[in-house]
């Protein structure tokens, strides 16, 4: 269910879901995978209906307590979903995604301080999950802790066995922005934003119709005042995402900076 479920198939999940109700309708397994599809599809009333269902049927079942939580997370409902996953974690200690989900919910809030306190009580658990990295790191980077935050990227990124996966465009995007703000805020060297560029198109490579990807790319050329460039990159962006109001006014100071420019060199 799991592996579908990240791999968005709606269909093999569906059809997987089906067998398991028809053949074992007593299993919590079976109503995890109905709530699974339900939560891919993003029916969460629904979906939290099916996990609620299967955490009846076991109480010991984990991955249904965090899916649970999940469904209200995505709602914006922070008070449930933390009530399902301090569940989990008082129901698995070992189980430490259950304090990276807690950690999450904590940062999504703006509660910084108590997030890592969670993010480390998950490092504790298990120290190979890049996603508890780009989270630390997304800590860092609120709050303005640049140098730190570089370093918890880069160590997020090297613990991704999956080159093409969402973790490690997700790593790559966040290092890149990492890399423009050393450049920008604390002009550590001109090579940062150089940086920041071969981040962004590492997260292209895997997702190369994501327009905020190439918004970012665009803005770091502005910054290193090559307009053109930045123009070209805005454009792209606007072609996938032509309603984007932070895209729609780059463009707009980026015409003005290269006609201003333009006249500077007639001078």
């Amino acid at each position: 269910c799991a592996c579908l479920t990240e791999l968005e198939k709606p269909g093999e999940l569906y059809y997987l879901a089906h067998k398991l109700i028809a053949s074992n309708p007593s299993l919590a397994i079976a109503w995890f995978a109905v709530g699974s599809y339900y939560f891919l599809i993003k029916k969460y009333d629904i979906a939290r209906k099916y996990f609620q269902k299967a955490n009846q049927l076991d109480k010991d079942f984990a991955a249904s307590w965090i899916a649970f939580g999940h469904c209200f997370a995505s709602q914006n409902e922070s008070d449930q979903a933390m009530a399902a996953y301090r569940t989990a974690a008082r129901l698995f200690p070992g189980c430490y995604v259950a304090n990276l989900c807690i950690g999450m919910e904590y940062l999504r809030t703006n509660n910084l301080k108590t997030a890592m306190l969670s993010f480390q009580e998950a490092l504790k658990i298990y120290d190979k999950d890049p996603a508890i990295y780009n989270e630390i790191g997304v800590i860092h980077y609120k709050s303005k802790a640049y140098a730190e935050a570089k370093t918890v990227f880069n160590r997020g990124l090297e613990l991704c066995i999956d080159r093409d996966s969402t973790m490690y465009e997700t790593l790559s995007k966040n290092l890149g922005h990492t890399y423009r703000k050393l450049m920008y805020c604390l002009r550590e060297n001109c090579r940062s934003y150089n940086e920041a560029i071969r981040a962004y198109e590492c997260a292209l490579r895997i997702n190369p119709k994501c327009a905020s990807t190439y918004t970012a790319i665009g803005f770091t050329y502005h910054l290193k005042e090559d307009y053109k460039q930045a123009l070209a990159c805005y454009h792209k962006a606007s072609f996938l995402k032509s309603d984007d109001p932070l895209t729609n006014e780059l463009i707009a100071k980026a015409m003005v900076d290269v006609n201003e420019t333009s006249l500077d060199f007639g001078n």
